[in-house]
């Protein structure tokens, strides 16, 4: 079963939030728990949330849903205000993953591009259901 993280939430937000917006997304409480991580932005020193999602079971909403997830992920409104998570699956790195991305990275140069372009495709976007 796959996990979720949201790599950005604003500080404001919780685990309850995440937990309760996910539940009624999926339209069942499938939600196990929702892991915390507080971060502070290392150029701009806001604070700010990550989450990892974790399930109890799966269901239809849910499956379709993880297939729909791409590298950039997808984006769940959670508010009125059209505020939005990028939710995308969860991959544990590995000492192997590390080492591949710091040798790719020599090779661009030891950075990365300062413009990127996305062309082509859209987002789907989940909403919540509005009260």
């Amino acid at each position: 079963m796959t996990s979720l993280y949201i790599n950005r939430a604003h500080s404001s937000t919780n685990a309850k939030q995440v937990k309760d917006v996910l539940n009624e997304a999926f339209q069942e409480d499938i939600v196990k728990t929702v892991d915390v991580l507080q971060k502070t932005d290392k150029y701009t020193g806001e604070k700010f949330n990550s989450y990892f999602i974790h399930f109890k079971k799966t269901n239809a909403v849910y499956d379709g849903f993880v297939k729909r997830i791409s590298v950039k992920g997808v984006p769940i409104i959670y508010d009125d205000k059209d505020h939005y998570w990028v939710v995308t699956k969860f991959v544990k790195k590995t000492k192997d993953d590390e080492k591949v991305a710091a040798k790719n990275l020599n090779k661009m140069g030891g950075g990365l591009p300062s413009t990127v372009k996305y062309q082509g495709g859209h987002i789907e976007t989940w909403t919540k259901a509005k009260a």
